[in-house]
Parts: C-alpha cells; structure tokens; sequence
C-alpha cells in the first residue's frame, strides 16, 4: 500500500504479547501552525533543572546596570530563562529517547534468550519492561495534559486515544471560513483576521453616555473608603501580597506569550520573587509594563451553533503570569478594605475583583495609571 510507510513487531510492556507497529501517512486535515513555546511543569521537579536556573538568574542579577530599565532587564532576563529550558529539555529528550531505544534492544535480546529456554533471563526480561511501562506511562500523561482531558480513570495508559483527542481539540480551533455581514463567505488568513478584527472592533467600542443619567449616578454614590481604608489599598505591592496572589491562582493553566506557567514562578519565587516584584513596582512607577507584560495570546474558542458566525467564536486572551501577578496583588490588597465595605454593598468582594482588572486593562492599553473610582452596581 502507498500509505504505509513501515511495518515493525515491536516490545508491547502492557501484555504478554508483542505489538505491531503500522505506520500510515495519512494527510492532515487541519494544517498545524507554528505554535506557541511552554515549559513543561515536569522539569520543574528535577534537581539538575532547579540548579540550572538557580545559578543563571543569580548571574543575570549582576547584568542589572547595563540596562536603561528594569523592565527591559527582566525581558532579557526572561529569554535567558526561556533559552536554557529549551536546551534542557532537547537534551533530556534526546537522551531519554536513546535510553529507550537501548531498552527497546535489550528487552529484544532478553526475550530472544527466554524463548531460546533460558530461564535466568526472565528476571531481568521483566525488569526491562517495567522500565520501559514507565517511560510510555510518562508519554501518556504528557498526552492527556495537551488533550485537555478532564476526567482521566487511575491507571489508565490509552495513549493513543488522548494523542487523538490532542489533535481533535486542535481541530475544532481551526477556523476554515467566515460569513461577512453582507452574506459573503471568506476563508484566506488576511480575510478572516480583518473579519473578525471588524467585529471585535465594533463589539468592544465605546460608546457614548448620557451625561444627565451620568451625573445623576456619581451624586447618589454614598459609600466611600475610610481615609485609613483607602490608606490600605495605596503603596507599592509587597513581596507578601504578590506570593499571596501567587498562590491562589488556578494551577495547570494556559500561560501567556512568554510560556512561563505559574508552577514556573511558584518553584522560583525565593530565587526571583523579590526581583519581580521590583519590576513591578518600577512598572508601577513609571506607568508602562515590560514590552511581554503589554502582549498577549488572543485565541478563539468555538462556542456552539453555526460556525460561520463570528459571534460564536469566544475570544480568550492568554496574558503572562508576571504580568496577571499586578492585577492580583492589587486584589490582594483591595480585599483588606473589601470587608469594611461588604457592610455598604454586598458586591464589595466581586466589585475589588474587577476593579483590580479594569485598572491593569487601562494601563496596559494607555499606559497610563488611570484614576480609581468605586460603583457599587446591580445586574442580573
């Protein structure tokens, strides 16, 4: 057949019985993109890693002065972090896959031996099996992580099916076309960018206000901050607020353009957590992020119903942890006055939350540090 490539017996850990692998060239359906760098949160568990990046940052510490800014410090110093891991983890790849494929060989000889009557081979027949059981049980876990898979039962090894629901969640990304508003379908990049760039456009413009309703709301605005309660939520974000922040946030999450995951920074924060917060601090100071901390992912996300209409098309933005860190930490210290004024309004608590983002939002597309004003709203 022209579709097969090769046709292998190989080692199967997981019976009693060899496998055979077929392998197919199959077309994709969906044509793969560049695709995006992220650390793999597993390394973050290895000693030689850990070690890696230790000394690095502590050597990048004294490179501070050659910079015009820390804001521009902290982006070289994020590259050398990124660097480093993708030159750690190409070597460990290559060399787990060479460990495989001298197990491979050896369980090969080993049952040769064993079907030759050698007894004694047995022992280390099945030694050799666990070994490589581990390796594809590793694979495995990698696979149900970028699958986005749920609900995984204990034990479970069928690689295979979440190596297919991996490429699955990557088809349903995939947008082949867009109905226009006058009805015309559009399928090439440039055409779908400007589509939906025209939609979200017209969807997240301001729109005018009528200034007599708009009066008429600020001068029934009754409850306010206490000068020592507004006292708490000014200042600089302490080393504290920003782990607090840290530690709440939802683990095994998408990261932003950098790659960099939470997990990253919550095993690092002894080593970079006080010079974060120093950069955001100075961030803080001057009124513009880091050039990253100014960027984001924008993905969409099919929602349900028809797929040429870009109205069911979610629009997720992806941000860098660092800079989700100030958003947090400003909630962190919103929250100290949030139970003073859950005693005025009973949105006290959602209200901080989405002050905090409002304000980092402002000042990441105006860089500016926009004024602060508490409304106490009610919707459905």
């Amino acid at each position: 057949m022209p579709s097969v490539s090769s046709c292998d017996i190989v080692s199967y850990p997981f019976s009693d019985h060899c496998a055979l692998l077929l392998s197919l060239s199959v077309p994709d359906v969906v044509p793969p993109g560049s695709g995006l760098w992220k650390l793999n949160t597993s390394i973050l568990s290895e000693v030689e890693y850990c070690d890696l990046i230790t000394i690095a940052w502590c050597n990048w510490c004294s490179s501070v002065f050659r910079f015009s800014s820390l804001a521009k410090w902290w982006e070289g110093g994020k590259s050398l972090i990124k660097g480093l891991t993708i030159k750690y983890c190409c070597q460990r790849s290559k060399a787990r896959s060479s460990g495989r494929d001298i197990l491979v060989h050896l369980i090969d000889h080993l049952k040769v031996k064993i079907d030759g009557g050698s007894s004694s081979c047995v022992g280390p027949y099945h030694s050799a099996l666990a070994e490589l059981a581990k390796l594809d049980l590793e694979a495995a876990r990698g696979a149900q992580v970028r699958s986005r898979a749920r609900w995984v039962e204990e034990g479970e090894t069928s690689s295979a099916y979440f190596f297919r629901l991996e490429k699955k969640c990557g088809a349903d990304r995939w947008i082949s076309a867009i109905k226009l508003d006058d009805g015309t379908i559009v399928s090439s990049p440039a055409e779908l960018c400007a589509a939906f760039g025209a939609f979200y456009t017209s969807l997240f413009s301001a729109t005018s206000t009528d200034p007599v309703i708009r009066a008429s709301l600020l001068e029934n605005v009754s409850s306010s901050l206490s000068p020592d309660m507004a006292a708490l939520c000014e200042g600089h974000p302490t080393v504290a607020e920003c782990l607090t922040a840290l530690q709440g946030m939802a683990r095994c999450k998408a990261p932003g353009l950098d790659g960099l995951p939470m997990e990253f920074y919550l095993k690092f924060w002894s080593v970079l957590g006080p010079d974060l917060v120093n950069v955001l601090n100075s961030c803080f100071d001057t009124g513009c992020p880091s050039l990253s901390q100014r960027r984001g992912i924008i993905s969409l996300s099919f929602k349900k119903g028809d797929r040429l209409d870009p109205k069911n098309w979610r629009l997720i933005s992806l941000l860098n942890v660092d800079y989700k860190l100030a958003a947090l930490s400003l909630l962190v210290a919103f929250r100290k006055s949030s139970i003073w004024l859950s005693k005025k309004t009973r949105l006290a608590g959602s209200l901080a939350g989405l002050l905090a983002k409002m304000w980092l939002s402002s000042m990441m597309l105006s860089n500016t540090l926009p004024p602060l004003m508490c409304l106490s709203l009610f919707f459905r």
